[in-house]
């Protein structure tokens, strides 16, 4: 398993639904609304095979601007 911080900018406002949505994606096992740069830190443990999977997914919830990966080493 790879285990990877997922950083992400939302669109004004939505950041407390993107992370609730982010929650229910398989492999996301936390995700936090945090202030900073970036509006949501979430924890993914996933196959790095799935990795792209995943980011697909992330990028599909409305409101989501921009995301940066972690990958834990």
């Amino acid at each position: 398993m790879t285990v990877v911080n997922i950083l992400v900018q939302t669109a004004n406002g939505k950041q407390w639904t993107v992370s609730h949505k982010m929650r229910r994606l398989e492999g996301v096992e936390k995700s936090h609304v945090v202030s900073g740069t970036y509006d949501i830190i979430a924890l993914a443990h996933v196959a790095e095979r799935d990795l792209g999977r995943l980011l697909a997914q992330i990028h599909d919830l409305p409101g989501v601007v921009e995301t940066e990966l972690c990958v834990a080493l």
